[in-house]
Protein backbone atom coordinates (compact mmCIF):
# COMPACT_ATOMS: atom_id res chain seq x y z
CA UNK A 1 0.00 0.00 0.00
CA UNK A 2 0.68 3.72 -0.60
CA UNK A 3 -0.07 7.06 -1.30
CA UNK A 4 0.80 10.47 -3.23
CA UNK A 5 -0.31 13.40 -3.38
CA UNK A 6 -0.06 16.90 -5.12
CA UNK A 7 -1.22 19.19 -8.11
CA UNK A 8 -1.79 18.09 -11.56
CA UNK A 9 -2.78 20.18 -14.95
CA UNK A 10 -5.17 18.26 -17.24
CA UNK A 11 -6.90 19.72 -20.40
CA UNK A 12 -10.45 20.16 -20.58
CA UNK A 13 -12.64 19.00 -23.74
CA UNK A 14 -12.57 22.54 -24.95
CA UNK A 15 -9.08 22.90 -24.76
CA UNK A 16 -8.13 25.22 -21.24
CA UNK A 17 -6.19 24.07 -18.59
CA UNK A 18 -7.63 22.63 -15.15
CA UNK A 19 -5.46 22.41 -11.93
CA UNK A 20 -6.48 19.43 -9.72
CA UNK A 21 -5.23 18.51 -6.61
CA UNK A 22 -4.62 15.04 -7.07
CA UNK A 23 -4.34 12.16 -4.48
CA UNK A 24 -3.52 8.36 -4.91
CA UNK A 25 -3.81 5.56 -2.97
CA UNK A 26 -3.51 1.38 -3.46
CA UNK A 27 -4.90 0.16 -0.76
CA UNK A 28 -4.35 -3.86 0.05
CA UNK A 29 -6.72 -5.38 -2.34
CA UNK A 30 -6.10 -7.64 -5.59
CA UNK A 31 -8.96 -7.91 -8.21
CA UNK A 32 -9.34 -9.67 -11.25
CA UNK A 33 -6.97 -7.13 -12.48
CA UNK A 34 -4.27 -7.31 -9.97
CA UNK A 35 -3.45 -4.07 -7.54
CA UNK A 36 -6.11 -1.13 -7.11
CA UNK A 37 -5.37 2.09 -7.68
CA UNK A 38 -7.60 5.14 -6.17
CA UNK A 39 -7.38 8.40 -7.55
CA UNK A 40 -9.66 11.30 -6.50
CA UNK A 41 -9.01 14.72 -7.91
CA UNK A 42 -10.25 18.27 -6.91
CA UNK A 43 -10.93 21.13 -9.20
CA UNK A 44 -8.49 23.90 -7.96
CA UNK A 45 -8.63 26.02 -10.85
CA UNK A 46 -10.13 29.11 -9.03
CA UNK A 47 -7.51 29.13 -6.54
CA UNK A 48 -4.53 28.72 -8.68
CA UNK A 49 -6.10 31.61 -10.78
CA UNK A 50 -6.97 33.61 -7.66
CA UNK A 51 -2.92 32.94 -6.26
CA UNK A 52 -1.66 33.97 -10.35
CA UNK A 53 -3.41 37.01 -9.88
CA UNK A 54 -2.22 37.64 -6.08
CA UNK A 55 1.45 37.16 -7.64
CA UNK A 56 1.05 39.64 -10.34
CA UNK A 57 -0.75 42.19 -8.70
CA UNK A 58 2.75 42.09 -6.00
CA UNK A 59 4.65 42.19 -9.12
CA UNK A 60 2.88 45.08 -10.42
CA UNK A 61 3.23 46.66 -6.92
CA UNK A 62 6.87 45.89 -6.51
CA UNK A 63 7.39 47.36 -9.75
CA UNK A 64 5.74 50.35 -8.79
CA UNK A 65 7.92 50.98 -5.75
CA UNK A 66 10.92 50.13 -7.77
CA UNK A 67 10.16 53.03 -10.13
CA UNK A 68 8.59 55.68 -7.84
CA UNK A 69 10.66 59.20 -7.67
CA UNK A 70 9.22 59.56 -4.40
CA UNK A 71 9.85 57.83 -1.15
CA UNK A 72 7.03 55.39 -0.51
CA UNK A 73 6.74 53.60 2.95
CA UNK A 74 3.89 50.75 3.51
CA UNK A 75 2.98 49.89 7.06
CA UNK A 76 0.14 47.74 8.54
CA UNK A 77 -1.81 48.85 11.78
CA UNK A 78 0.79 47.79 14.04
CA UNK A 79 3.29 49.50 12.68
CA UNK A 80 5.20 47.32 11.10
CA UNK A 81 7.07 48.03 7.27
CA UNK A 82 5.32 46.04 4.77
CA UNK A 83 6.42 47.65 1.61
CA UNK A 84 8.77 50.47 0.52
CA UNK A 85 10.00 51.70 -2.83
CA UNK A 86 13.62 51.94 -3.93
CA UNK A 87 14.10 55.67 -3.00
CA UNK A 88 13.26 55.07 0.26
CA UNK A 89 16.00 52.79 0.96
CA UNK A 90 18.31 55.32 -0.57
CA UNK A 91 16.63 58.30 1.06
CA UNK A 92 17.56 56.52 4.34
CA UNK A 93 20.69 54.51 3.68
CA UNK A 94 19.34 50.88 4.07
CA UNK A 95 19.97 47.83 2.22
CA UNK A 96 17.12 46.39 -0.02
CA UNK A 97 15.06 44.17 1.97
CA UNK A 98 16.79 45.54 5.30
CA UNK A 99 13.36 46.93 6.79
CA UNK A 100 11.19 44.58 5.61
CA UNK A 101 9.16 43.87 9.20
CA UNK A 102 10.55 46.62 10.99
CA UNK A 103 8.98 48.91 12.90
CA UNK A 104 8.37 52.30 11.23
CA UNK A 105 9.43 54.33 14.47
CA UNK A 106 13.37 52.98 13.09
CA UNK A 107 13.15 55.72 10.53
CA UNK A 108 11.94 58.54 13.40
CA UNK A 109 14.20 60.68 16.06
CA UNK A 110 14.69 58.99 19.55
CA UNK A 111 11.94 62.22 20.78
CA UNK A 112 9.63 61.01 18.49
CA UNK A 113 9.38 57.35 18.42
CA UNK A 114 7.68 56.95 21.60
CA UNK A 115 4.29 59.34 20.32
CA UNK A 116 3.95 56.95 17.30
CA UNK A 117 2.35 54.21 18.43
CA UNK A 118 -0.01 56.26 20.08
CA UNK A 119 -1.05 57.93 17.32
CA UNK A 120 -1.85 54.51 15.76
CA UNK A 121 -3.56 53.26 18.64
CA UNK A 122 -6.07 56.44 18.52
CA UNK A 123 -6.99 56.36 15.06
CA UNK A 124 -7.99 52.81 15.25
CA UNK A 125 -9.70 53.62 18.00
CA UNK A 126 -11.48 56.42 17.48
CA UNK A 127 -11.34 56.87 13.32
CA UNK A 128 -10.18 60.44 14.09
CA UNK A 129 -8.02 61.55 11.35
CA UNK A 130 -5.56 63.81 12.61
CA UNK A 131 -2.81 63.19 10.50
CA UNK A 132 -4.43 60.98 7.57
CA UNK A 133 -4.43 62.97 4.70
CA UNK A 134 -2.34 66.35 5.66
CA UNK A 135 0.81 67.21 4.84
CA UNK A 136 3.33 67.20 7.80
CA UNK A 137 7.01 68.41 7.86
CA UNK A 138 8.48 66.20 10.02
CA UNK A 139 12.26 64.72 11.14
CA UNK A 140 13.11 61.69 9.99
CA UNK A 141 16.58 59.74 10.51
CA UNK A 142 18.66 57.79 8.21
CA UNK A 143 20.64 54.38 9.47
CA UNK A 144 23.90 56.78 10.31
CA UNK A 145 21.97 58.31 12.84
CA UNK A 146 22.04 61.59 11.12
CA UNK A 147 18.46 63.31 10.42
CA UNK A 148 16.86 65.70 7.96
CA UNK A 149 13.76 67.60 7.40
CA UNK A 150 11.02 65.79 5.54
CA UNK A 151 7.20 66.44 3.92
CA UNK A 152 4.75 63.63 5.04
CA UNK A 153 1.71 62.72 3.53
CA UNK A 154 0.27 59.95 4.79
CA UNK A 155 -3.01 57.74 3.35
CA UNK A 156 -4.71 54.84 4.31
CA UNK A 157 -5.94 51.56 2.63
CA UNK A 158 -7.59 48.23 3.13
CA UNK A 159 -7.40 44.96 2.21
CA UNK A 160 -10.09 42.76 3.27
CA UNK A 161 -10.14 43.29 6.93
CA UNK A 162 -6.97 44.75 7.28
CA UNK A 163 -6.05 48.53 7.20
CA UNK A 164 -2.50 49.34 6.08
CA UNK A 165 -0.89 52.73 6.00
CA UNK A 166 0.91 55.07 3.05
CA UNK A 167 3.53 57.68 3.57
CA UNK A 168 4.66 59.65 0.90
CA UNK A 169 7.81 61.07 1.92
CA UNK A 170 9.74 63.93 0.75
CA UNK A 171 13.07 64.91 1.42
CA UNK A 172 13.26 69.02 1.90
CA UNK A 173 17.05 68.94 2.63
CA UNK A 174 17.79 70.57 -0.59
CA UNK A 175 14.52 73.72 0.02
CA UNK A 176 15.70 73.63 3.48
CA UNK A 177 19.07 75.11 2.20
CA UNK A 178 17.98 77.05 0.01
CA UNK A 179 15.53 79.01 2.33
CA UNK A 180 18.26 79.46 4.73
CA UNK A 181 20.95 80.86 1.70
CA UNK A 182 17.99 83.46 1.20
CA UNK A 183 17.86 83.89 4.23
CA UNK A 184 21.37 84.75 4.91
CA UNK A 185 21.16 86.78 2.10
CA UNK A 186 18.42 89.10 3.00
CA UNK A 187 20.06 89.51 6.50
CA UNK A 188 23.08 90.30 4.06
CA UNK A 189 21.08 92.88 2.02
CA UNK A 190 19.54 94.47 5.53
CA UNK A 191 23.12 95.17 6.47
CA UNK A 192 24.45 96.62 3.63
CA UNK A 193 20.91 98.70 3.06
CA UNK A 194 21.46 100.48 6.80
CA UNK A 195 25.26 100.82 5.84
CA UNK A 196 23.33 103.02 2.69
CA UNK A 197 20.93 104.81 4.87
CA UNK A 198 23.96 105.64 7.00
CA UNK A 199 25.91 107.00 4.45
CA UNK A 200 22.94 108.84 2.85
CA UNK A 201 22.39 110.79 6.28
CA UNK A 202 26.28 111.36 6.58
CA UNK A 203 25.82 113.03 2.66
CA UNK A 204 23.01 114.67 3.93
CA UNK A 205 24.14 116.19 7.12
CA UNK A 206 27.46 117.16 5.32
CA UNK A 207 25.56 118.86 2.85
CA UNK A 208 22.97 120.95 5.56
CA UNK A 209 26.47 121.52 7.99
CA UNK A 210 28.76 122.94 5.22
CA UNK A 211 26.30 125.97 3.81
CA UNK A 212 26.33 127.39 7.15
CA UNK A 213 30.12 126.65 8.00
CA UNK A 214 30.67 128.42 4.51
CA UNK A 215 29.15 131.33 5.33
CA UNK A 216 30.98 131.60 8.94
CA UNK A 217 34.20 131.77 7.08
CA UNK A 218 33.03 134.36 4.38
CA UNK A 219 32.61 136.57 8.02
CA UNK A 220 35.04 135.48 9.81
CA UNK A 221 37.53 136.53 6.42
CA UNK A 222 35.00 140.06 6.33
CA UNK A 223 35.63 140.68 9.71
CA UNK A 224 39.93 140.16 9.33
CA UNK A 225 40.25 142.41 6.56
CA UNK A 226 37.67 144.99 8.68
Amino acid sequence: SGAWHGELTHRHKDGHRIYVASRWTSPEQQGCFGSAIVETNNDISDLRTAQQGLLEREALLRSILDTAPESVIVINEHGAITSLSTTAEQLFGYEPGELDGQDVTILMPSQERQAHPGYIARYLATGERRIIGSRRIVTGQRKDGSTFPMELLVGEMRVGERRFFTGFVRDLTEREETQQRLRDLQAELTHMSRFTAMGEMASTLAHELNQPLTAVAGYLNGCRRL
